[in-house]
């Protein structure tokens, strides 16, 4: 039984692996760009809003590694959970990129929610922040909020729409699976991942002024063609 478990689970690797090969074939180019808009760049808290950019962003890839491992190894369920959170950071650091005079209302923000998390003396008054729908419609992003915010949250929740992944149409009806198949949600997360990720290179390039590669340009084109030849 072990090893039926175990080769089992090789050919589910292999299977998830050639399903993602289109991306991985570019996978060290995206490294490279990462690495550019990344490692040239250093900020400290006191440098406003040019830290808190990059420290979004930071995440934002930290949060695309995961989805990638997650991805490669079948785990949709959990790798679509954590694209609203990509999503998220990417929107904000977009909303303060075009808006640096929103920094401090955003560190306000934040900090009164620590306090009353922390704090039981802390204010009732929460200082207002913008919604992410709001947000994204301000920089452009809008237009993936349900499939890139929406969708993921309602997996991460206890909704009917996440029991739906446990169960298995068959002619008595409905049926509950211990193994689910996770392959649509992969599907789902992994094209999504990329092209946040892309976004991201192209905000930190952008807001910090740093050198562009037309190759670049050419990595956008060839995952444009992988999402449009998975869907």
């Amino acid at each position: 039984e072990r090893v039926n478990r175990t080769l089992g689970t090789y050919r589910n690797r292999l299977r998830y692996l050639s399903a993602a090969q289109p991306y991985l074939e570019s996978l060290p180019t995206l490294v490279r760009f990462i690495r550019h808009a990344f490692v040239s760049v250093s900020r400290r808290p006191e440098d406003g809003t040019d830290f808190l950019i990059d420290q979004l962003n930071r995440l934002s890839i930290d949060d695309f590694n995961a989805i990638l491992i997650m991805c490669l190894n079948g785990q949709g369920n959990g790798a679509v959970q954590i694209i609203p959170s990509m999503y998220e950071r990417l929107v904000t650091s977009s909303f303060l990129h075009k808006h640096p005079d929103a920094t401090q209302d955003y560190i306000e923000y934040w900090q009164a929610h620590l306090a009353e998390t922390f704090d039981p003396k802390a204010p009732d008054e929460i200082p207002k922040w913008k919604s992410i729908y709001e947000m994204a419609s301000d920089v452009g992003l809008e237009a993936d909020f349900r499939n890139a915010y929406y969708f993921g949250r309602l997996f991460r929740h206890a909704t009917t729409l996440s029991l739906t992944t446990k169960w298995h149409e068959s002619q008595e009806g409905l049926d509950f699976q211990s193994h689910d198949n996770q392959d649509p949600r992969v599907k789902i997360a992994l094209p999504l991942a990329h092209f946040l990720a892309v976004r991201v290179i192209v905000l930190q390039i952008e807001h910090f002024k740093l050198e562009e590669d037309s190759e670049f340009q050419r990595l956008i084109d060839t995952y444009t063609e992988v999402i449009k030849a998975s869907k």
